[in-house]
């Protein structure tokens, strides 16, 4: 056997290069049993690695299976929990219970009551700028109720006068049935004695007299008694009269003011639309930037 010499092998060892070109020692000094081991445990090796893996791969397939089935498990007791959650909350906490509903009611405009609803309205302080200078909604009602104050008035003086007259009329009648009573009983006695008609005589000049006077008393007595109860009427009916008089006065010069504010307000408010037109009008001069005769004469005035 010749020979063979690598371009690329290097021959600066002698040793190196005696074993590798002398085939016998090259043979002889292979170890079969030696490549065999190493194969043997290189296949052990792989077997091992492959028997982890599968191991590693059941395991971690267990580990799925038992994440997953945890996980579904959870999700399920979320979603219950949701549900019950969501349950409670539709019927313990609706919307209307909740303390900023009326930030976001959808009726909050239907139910609102307006920022004014009569004079009387507690909200409307001296500084909530809701009732002006001599606006007076309830005038008319306030009129109506003092008309019918001053009735019910009239009415109790005069059932309290009718009751005064009921009263005399019962003690002149329960006067006069005493006078009759004791008119009876002197009868009565004077009727047990023994007198005989011859010997009266009639009453006397005197007698007669005091009687006259007496009537003349009682007839005085109730001409002035009817004549202060038509005073006391008339009085009544005056005072009735002034007292609508000066109902209908007071409710004519609130008219009266309420026109003069409104006649007020109206030309108020007309001098504002007119300051408005005008300078509404101005402003649109302005900003049309029409060019004005004046621009093209200002050409030529100067010398510069």
């Amino acid at each position: 056997m010749g020979r063979f010499v690598g371009s690329g092998v290097p021959n600066h060892d002698p040793r190196r290069l005696e074993t590798v070109l002398n085939a016998k020692y090259r043979l002889i000094g292979v170890d079969v049993q030696a490549l065999d081991a190493q194969v043997k445990e290189k296949a052990d090796a792989h077997a091992a690695r492959q028997a982890e893996d599968s191991a590693r791969a059941c395991l971690s397939h267990g580990f799925t299976s038992t994440l997953g089935a945890a996980a579904a498990a959870a999700a399920a007791a979320r979603a219950a929990w949701d549900k019950e959650v969501s349950a409670f909350r539709a019927e313990a906490q609706p919307k209307a219970t909740r303390r900023e509903w009326d930030l976001s009611r959808p009726d909050a405009l239907q139910i609102d009551t307006p920022a004014r609803i009569g004079d009387d309205d507690p909200r409307c302080g001296p500084a909530s700028m809701q009732r002006f200078y001599g606006e007076d909604l309830l005038a008319a009602d306030r009129a109506d109720a003092q008309m019918q104050q001053a009735r019910a008035w009239w009415d109790r003086q005069a059932a309290e006068r009718a009751a005064e007259r009921a009263a005399a009329a019962a003690a002149a009648a329960a006067q006069a049935d005493l006078a009759a009573q004791q008119d009876a009983a002197q009868r009565d006695l004077a009727a047990t004695e023994a007198v005989r008609r011859d010997h009266f005589k009639g009453m006397s000049a005197a007698q007669r007299a005091a009687v006259r006077e007496g009537q003349l008393v009682q007839v005085e007595g109730a001409r002035e008694d009817g004549a202060m109860a038509e005073a006391a009427e008339a009085r009544a009916a005056a005072a009735g009269r002034d007292v609508g008089a000066a109902l209908a006065r007071q409710a004519l010069n609130a008219e009266l003011a309420r026109r003069q504010q409104a006649a007020a307000t109206a030309e108020a408010l007309r001098r504002q639309m007119e300051e408005k037109r005008v300078r509404d009008a101005a402003l649109r001069e302005v900003y049309a930037n029409r060019v004005a005769p004046s621009y093209f004469e200002q050409f030529g005035t100067s010398h510069r």
